[in-house]
């Protein structure tokens, strides 16, 4: 996901390299983020390596992707349990 200021400076930018310049804040930014949270509280997706079970804490209704493949939904509990295989790669 990118980020664009609605405010674009018309100042020039500074010939000294080692200043922070106008045209450094009106670049798009880039934003990371491990998941992804709908709302306060709301259900969340996230991404990793390993299984969700057990380890991951997230509402019901929330998704995981699974970098091997998988796709699991988070259908019952409050913890880290209740995390169910949807969608197989295979």
């Amino acid at each position: 996901m990118a980020v664009k200021h609605a405010f674009v400076s018309g100042k020039a930018d500074d010939a000294d390299a080692t200043l922070v310049n106008p045209s450094d804040w009106d670049a798009a930014h880039a934003v990371e983020a491990a998941g992804f949270e709908f709302g306060s509280g709301g259900p969340t997706i996230g991404s990793g390596s390993g299984d969700p079970e057990g380890s991951l804490t997230a509402p019901v209704g929330s998704l995981y992707l699974r970098t091997t493949g998988l796709l699991y939904m988070k259908e019952t509990g409050a913890g880290n349990t209740g995390w169910v295989v949807m969608v197989s790669a295979d």
